[in-house]
């Protein structure tokens, strides 16, 4: 079973096996300059160098952090019209590609988020988990 922390911290101080970032189309390190720091600007060149422009369902998945998580994935959500369901897809492809990495744990960062935010982001992540019964039949 894959455990689920949301985190409202900085991201950059998460020791986790797996940290997801969610960030809408043509990002910015706004909120996350800690972590591009511990990264060694490595986020901050991948934006830049367009290799993630947070298209819907764009991920970049990095690794070898000295300190803080051991991978990160970056998982873009478009176009943001509808921030609920644009959370809630981009938990379900980290829920799945968690699954698929063995983590058993990640941590996710998207900034602030309202009540009902949260709410898209747990129940995405079980849908495409497998967790039988989590998309409600």
């Amino acid at each position: 079973m894959l455990a689920v922390s949301i985190n409202s911290g900085s991201p950059a101080e998460v020791g986790t096996s797996l940290l997801v970032i969610a960030l809408p189309e043509n990002p910015t390190i706004a909120g996350i300059a800690g972590l591009d720091s511990a990264a060694q600007g490595s986020l901050s060149r991948s934006i830049e160098m367009k290799d993630f422009r947070g298209s819907r369902d764009e991920m970049l998945h990095l690794t070898g952090f000295a300190k803080g998580p051991r991978r990160l994935l970056l998982i873009g959500m478009g176009a943001v019209t509808d921030r609920r369901a644009s959370l809630r897809r981009a938990a379900t492809l980290a829920a799945r590609n968690a699954h698929r990495l063995g983590v058993g744990e990640m941590v996710w960062y998207s900034g602030q988020i309202t009540p009902e935010e949260t709410e898209s982001i747990t129940i995405g992540q079980p849908v495409y988990a497998g967790i039988p019964g989590a998309d409600g039949n």
